[in-house]
């Protein structure tokens, strides 16, 4: 640290004043105080990083309210800013590869929440930007990944910067795919599966997706699902998919359900600690009892161990929307093989969890 940390205790004392002034002058008295003082902050903070909105230059200041917005209020979009300190070393000593773990946390916020409706200037898009040029550039350290994964790790970064509708970012992947120089006429393809010219050109793909091509939808989903780097893998792959689910295409919407029974399972890994108890409606106990051996009957348990119980009523939703939309062997095929994917992760025999009856089991 360059120097003794600047003290915003004047900033937070003068804040609640500030927030009952704007709340009465705006008409938001139904909004809540945090929400507002947050804004407030965060507003003061960029305005004091760029010398901007009337407020004097001072990163010191801005660096301090960033933090404290993050660290303690949970202001994800804050993490940016931090990032962009670390990565010049005004305040701070600069090291690149805290620069990169901030820009990281701030580029897997969401477009419309976790602080990013405070800011027009889209810092999860710029983010990725910044880690990109990071990545490129190897100018990070990333334990475990081969410096050989760097630019396509960084690449990666640039289409996803692209695909939240950076400019700049469009610009860079355009120029980098063209660099690649693979015939559009080839049609070779990975172990994946993926025709390497979607690969090289994914600018070309994302024109298409967002022509609304349902075809390119579900290749750019495959893309992001088995390609470039892993950071906001499951994000992309969703939001392609469920564009081309509601353009009726079949193998999207099998290929979701997998995909959410997928996240739902890394999150549970990533905090076993944080999860929700689901109790399955008794019509797909009963129809996957029929379907298998009567020796494996014990693994479908009703009670499942779940991550998030918002996303476990979603995946059932989705399997028997597909299971009646469609109603042939094949789908009976692919929804119980998914179930059981489910099931057997989620059992509550597998993640005994008190209070749940594997809990008395020895």
């Amino acid at each position: 640290m360059q120097g003794k940390m600047y003290d915003i205790r004047q900033d937070l004392i003068k804040l609640e004043t500030a927030v009952a002034t704007y709340k009465r002058l705006n008409g938001m008295q139904d909004f809540e105080d945090e929400v507002i003082a947050n804004a407030l902050l965060f507003n003061t903070a960029r305005g004091a990083f760029f010398g901007i909105g009337g407020t004097e230059k001072n990163r010191a200041r801005a660096f301090a309210l960033f933090c404290y917005l993050f660290e303690k209020k949970r202001l994800s979009v804050a993490a940016f800013y931090i990032g962009e300190e670390y990565k010049e070393g005004i305040v701070v000593d600069q090291d690149l590869n805290k620069a990169f773990d901030y820009y990281l946390i701030a580029a897997k916020m969401d477009a419309d929440a976790d602080g990013a409706a405070f800011s027009e200037e889209k810092e999860y898009a710029k983010a990725k930007i910044e880690m990109a040029k990071l990545l490129i550039g190897r100018k990070i350290d990333l334990p475990g990944v081969d410096t050989s994964q760097y630019y396509w790790y960084g690449f990666g970064c640039y289409l996803c910067a692209a695909d939240d509708g950076d400019k700049q970012a469009e610009m860079m992947l355009t120029s980098l795919s063209e660099c690649h120089g693979y015939a559009e006429t080839d049609d070779e393809e990975d172990s994946d599966g993926v025709p390497l010219y979607d690969f090289y050109h994914p600018d070309k793909l994302l024109h298409r997706a967002r022509a609304g091509d349902a075809a390119a939808m579900f290749a750019l989903a495959q893309l992001y699902l088995h390609e470039y780097s892993p950071y906001f893998r499951l994000k992309y792959t969703k939001k392609w998919l469920l564009a081309a689910s509601r353009s009726g295409d079949r193998g999207s919407k099998y290929l979701l359900i997998t995909v959410l029974i997928a996240e739902d399972n890394i999150c549970y890994e990533e905090n076993p600690n944080v999860y929700e108890v689901y109790y399955q409606d008794s019509t797909w106990k009963k129809l996957a009892t029929r379907l298998i051996e009567p020796r494996h009957e014990e693994i479908v348990n009703e009670i499942l161990v779940v991550s998030s119980k918002k996303r476990a009523e979603e995946i059932f939703r989705r399997m028997k929307s597909y299971l009646f939309e469609y109603m042939d062997a094949q789908a009976v095929d692919e929804i119980l093989r998914v179930y059981f994917e489910l099931v057997n992760a989620s059992n509550s025999y597998i993640r005994i969890k008190p209070g749940l009856p594997s809990d008395d089991e020895d």
